[in-house]
């Protein structure tokens, strides 16, 4: 056998795939249908981490005083609360998936401008 020529002792061996669990797995709909619910029944059933939701916010208080331009503060603080949640959870090399009830790329403060 020449130099040039594999055999299946010096091939690497081909990868099998399976199955594999999804890493990410994200509920949308809309308020009060139980999306947080159904993040913590799938989390105890696939043993997954849970991104668990904001418990205290600070910019809440105005804002259901309906004070003008207090929409704004709550939400991003939401949104950088939330990502911060994320990364450390993906972070995390541990196995099964993260289960989150919110995604990033459905609120419009993060979609990028439209082009006319």
């Amino acid at each position: 056998m020449s130099p040039n020529e594999s055999t299946s002792a010096k091939r690497a061996p081909v990868p099998t795939r399976g199955p594999q669990a999804p890493r990410f797995i994200v509920i949308e709909g809309p308020l009060r249908v139980g999306k947080s619910t159904l993040a913590k029944i799938l989390a105890e059933r696939l043993h997954a981490r849970r991104v668990l939701r904001l418990r205290r916010q600070p910019f809440l208080a105005a804002f259901y005083k309906e004070k003008p331009g207090s929409a704004y503060a709550p939400q991003m603080y939401f949104l950088m609360d939330r990502q911060k949640r994320l990364r450390e959870a993906l972070a995390i090399d541990a196995p099964g998936p993260v289960i989150s009830d919110f995604l990033m790329e459905k609120d419009r403060n993060l979609r990028q401008p439209q082009s006319r």
